[in-house]
């Protein structure tokens, strides 16, 4: 939900030209207060050493406020130090250091007129000379001011006023200040003011000004309304309105948003306008009318909704008629017709691109619910009207390749010894001609699965432990580039032991399992298939680890080192899997962790048999009196007794040699703000890198930040394949990128930042941006240019070409009362691409 809602009714010039010609009706009459005037009566102090912004000082006891008094009952306090004239009905006059008080406001003067009725009741007061009001938060200083009771009405000419709030998130405090000439008070607090101003800057030098002829500021609603209003930047109009909202504290608010502009090369120059309804303190709706000049006009709605039990978060893009539709239909035909696909692969491309849509939609819903203290409801829909619509209408996509939309309803039950899953499953694959590098893979639909897993420790009293593992699943496939594939039902079950001794020395664990899993196929894709395969394999570990902890002094400083030896025992038997079929098993890297894994596949379709000890050791070294990790290293490696012959398809090359890759991750603190961190895998017998990551980071504190990145893994020798075993379709699992990224404060004003994205594989850079932001304490501006890849094609000269999509963009923040240009789009990348945990707050 947008932080700050607030609206213009209509938006009318930019210009100069429309000022001069409003000026003589709209201009407001100037006080006769001068910044350093305005300054000094209202209490401000500027940040010490020049930094930026300041605060309005108060320190006069205003009294508690009690909100269930009535204005009528309460008491009013009149003090003066004289000469008095003083009356029990009729007028009395208060001289010199008049002091005003009731609950929860106080009012400072030179002179005071009090009115009072036969029975000596107070019904007017009239204060003169150099008057201070103070309530909570506010503080108001005027020349003259008339208090009614019991009504409580405030009259006030050529008055100065500041109000102060607290920011939602940041937790800063926010001072509005400005002038009228007349203002009133109502006894609800609310304040109407004539030839006002309005500002959130440094009262000494204001950046921008808010002129109004009419200006209202109501606590209740925590909105300000704005009449006839100027915005001036620095004394140049910026921006008129007939009417303005904007919001006076934290809370949400119903209205227009300010408009968002960008720029992007698939969209062009795009204006939006959107609208914010505060349905619930839980429950926003924001629709969000747009026009691209490349697209056409489109609709944005996002719903949410949260409570103790649920959060919902919807959201639907549509555009009713895409005007740059058939411009794209060409450019698709002519490079479906010269590239390298089959005749019938083109054929499918052509025929989806003949049938594109010109509506276009992008639709998706995420639920979540705790329907009982045991069951809960996830809920997960993302459709498209078309595959190209995120190439063509996201301009913030993060990776070109992710293709698959997931599907789901789910339901999750939890007991304390067992967790249940029920799941419907699928995804929309998106398949672009435009992709030549990257094979969409279409998955499997899971039409349901239904998972049950128990734990039960000390079985019967004694130290054993009973896990239970077991799921069913019926996989369902249809895409139109293969023909139907084996589908049906898998059953799975692995019910297990395991025991632990724990001594002084260290632990020893043992486990024994009994994996098993029947096929029950509705749908083979060979005759070599049986309709009703089953697999059975007992597994045993043996696990045993220790712990030895050496004190030391170097450097005039005690260190502590901790090593951790462990042996891990893994025995799987051969069995024949080639009848089986293959729904969601792949070979993932190899990593530390893979050392005591049960499996070395993913999924429930191959087992890999095993015969084999990990050999691992972990060594951490700490500060022993902060306890300050300075250095941890994990490194490790199998040896096969027998060697790992399970593959995914039935010609895959097998594992050869009597070891694993030897794999090693290091962490490491470097001097002061750095830290490294490292992983690779080591193939010894085939003499390469299985996959390595290095990662080193600096960061001081949020504006001071820098991380750059390697990551590359060997295409895999044991590669799945789509269905069917098509070898044209081949995965591309290799990654070879480079990413760095960065922010940096390079003034007290100034603050840049930058980041890119290399593949080596493909020769190019995926995404690169670089983006300055300036902040002058009441208004911040944030600028960026992002170039990111798209789409490639091939020419007839069988060369690629690859398309990217250029973007801009702006945002201008006015503190205190909105911002004008894309927020949300610039906080999405910024999250999404920059390496930190604490990525550059941009205002909402």
């Amino acid at each position: 939900m947008p932080g700050n809602a607030h609206h213009a009714l209509i938006s009318v010039a930019l210009t100069c030209t429309l000022f001069a010609l409003s000026s003589s009706s709209a201009q407001t009459k100037d006080t006769a207060y001068t910044p350093a005037q305005t300054a000094a009566l209202l209490g401000w102090r500027a940040n010490p050493n020049k930094t930026c912004g300041g605060r309005f000082v108060t320190s006069k006891n205003i009294g508690e406020v009690d909100a269930t008094t009535a204005i009528k009952n309460t008491e009013t306090h009149l003090h003066a130090e004289g000469p008095n004239t003083l009356a029990l009905s009729g007028e009395s006059t208060l001289r010199n250091h008049v002091v005003i008080t009731q609950a929860g406001r106080r009012i400072e003067a030179n002179q005071a007129s009090v009115s009072r009725n036969t029975q000596g009741h107070i019904t007017h007061i009239n204060v003169d000379g150099h008057i201070n009001l103070y309530e909570p938060d506010k503080h108001i200083a005027a020349n003259h001011l008339s208090l009614k009771l019991p009504s409580n009405q405030l009259n006030i000419d050529m008055l100065l006023y500041q109000l102060s709030s607290q920011d939602r998130e940041t937790k800063a405090i926010i001072h509005r200040w400005g002038s009228a000439t007349k203002a009133n008070q109502s006894a609800d607090k609310v304040i109407h003011l004539t030839d006002a101003h309005f500002s959130s800057c440094d009262p000494t030098n204001p950046a921008w000004v808010l002129t109004a002829k009419h200006l209202t500021l109501n606590p209740t609603t925590g909105k300000g309304n704005a009449s006839m209003a100027f915005l001036r930047w620095y004394g140049i109009p910026l921006l008129w309105v007939p009417y303005y909202s904007f919001p006076i504290n934290a809370d949400r608010h119903t209205g227009f948003l300010t408009p968002s502009f960008t720029h992007n090369t698939n969209t062009g120059f795009a204006f939006s306008l959107p609208f914010y309804w505060n349905i619930a303190p839980n429950k926003s709706l924001t629709l969000t009318p747009q026009w691209m000049s490349l697209r056409g006009f489109g609709l944005n709605t996002q719903f949410q909704f949260i409570d103790q039990y649920s959060v919902n978060k919807t959201r639907l893009q549509w555009t009713p008629h895409d005007t740059h539709l058939s411009d794209e239909k060409s450019t698709a035909t002519t490079a479906i017709t010269n590239s390298t696909d089959s005749a019938a692969v083109q054929a499918i491309y052509q025929n989806e691109i003949d049938n594109l849509p010109s509506s276009r939609y992008h639709f998706s819903l995420s639920h979540s619910m705790q329907m009982t203290s045991d069951l809960g409801l996830d809920i997960k829909l993302n459709r498209v009207s078309d595959p190209y619509y995120l190439r063509d209408m996201d301009g913030l996509g993060d990776r070109a390749e992710d293709n698959q939309l997931r599907n789901q309803l789910a339901f999750s039950y939890q007991t304390p010894h067992w967790q249940g899953y029920a799941l419907v499953q699928d995804f929309q694959t998106l398949h672009r001609y435009d992709q030549p590098e990257y094979t969409v893979l279409t998955p499997y639909q899971r039409l349901p699965e239904v998972t049950a897993n128990a734990y039960y420790p000390h079985l019967g009293g004694l130290p054993i432990d009973a896990t239970i593992e077991s799921s069913a699943d019926y996989f369902y496939f249809y895409s139109p580039f293969v023909p139907k594939q084996t589908m049906g039902w898998r059953l799975h079950a692995r019910p297990g032991l395991s025991s632990t001794l724990t001594k002084a020395w260290g632990s020893l664990s043992s486990s024994v399992w009994l994996d098993t899993t029947a096929y029950e196929n509705t749908h083979t894709a060979s005759d070599s298939m049986t309709d009703s395969p089953t697999r059975v394999a007992p597994i045993v570990t043996l696990d045993a680890t220790t712990s030895l902890s050496h004190d030391f002094s170097w450097n005039k400083h005690q260190r502590t080192n901790i090593i951790r030896p462990r042996l891990f025992y893994l025995y799987v038997p051969k069995v024949n899997q080639n009848s089986l079929p293959n729904y969601d098993s792949y070979e993932l890297p190899f990593t530390f962790s893979q050392l005591f894994a049960l499996n070395r596949f993913s999924g429930y379709d191959r087992l890999q048999n095993a015969n084999q000890v990990s050999v691992a050791l972990s060594d951490d070294l700490i500060d022993t009196k902060t306890g300050t990790p300075l250095l941890s290293v994990d490194v490790g490696i199998e040896q096969y007794f027998t060697r790992p012959t399970a593959c995914l398809t039935t010609d895959c090359e097998e594992s050869a040699g009597s070891v694993s890759p030897l794999v090693a991750d290091i962490r490491v603190p470097l001097y002061r703000h750095w830290e490294a961190l490292t992983g690779a895998a080591w193939d010894i017998h085939r003499k390469r890198v299985n996959n390595a990551s290095v990662q080193l980071n600096y960061s001081r504190n949020k504006y001071y930040q820098i991380a750059i990145g390697y990551q590359y893994t060997h295409k895999s020798d044991n590669a799945l394949l789509t269905p069917g075993e098509n070898t044209d379709l081949l995965i591309n699992d290799s990654t070879n990128e480079i990413k760095l990224g960065g922010q940096w404060k390079l003034s007290k004003r100034w603050h840049g930042l930058a980041y890119i994205d290399y593949d080596f594989d493909n020769n190019r850079i995926n995404s690169y941006y670089g983006g300055v932001e300036y902040d002058a304490c009441c208004w911040q501006i944030q600028l960026l240019v992002r170039r990111a890849y798209i789409s490639s094609t091939i020419n007839t000269s069988s060369q690629i070409n690859n398309q990217f999509n250029t973007g801009v963009y702006f945002n201008l923040v006015l503190t205190g009362l909105g911002n004008l240009g894309n927020t949300s789009s610039l906080q999405h990348l910024l999250n999404s691409t920059l390496p930190s945990k604490n990525p550059l707050t941009l205002p909402s």
